[in-house]
């Protein structure tokens, strides 16, 4: 049982974290990302935008990246 909770406990922050990768990757190979839903740059660069964001908040931007533009490729 305590193997189970430990393999558990691993595979979800790596699953986490193969997601993150994924949806960054995707988000650098787009060229026509559309603007972020918070901007540094006033929305004269989308890309840096959304960079910024998947660093500062991780596994949340990168939902918000799969939900409203991957997905709808």
């Amino acid at each position: 049982m305590a193997f189970l909770l430990q393999l558990i406990f691993l595979l979800l922050p790596i699953s986490l974290l193969v997601f993150w990768f994924w949806m960054f990757k995707d988000m650098t190979d787009r060229k026509d990302l559309p603007p972020c839903f918070l901007t540094f740059t006033y929305s004269k660069n989308a890309k840096l935008d959304w960079a910024i964001m998947f660093v500062v908040l991780n596994i949340f931007t990168a939902g918000i990246y799969y939900y409203f533009i991957y997905r709808n490729k």
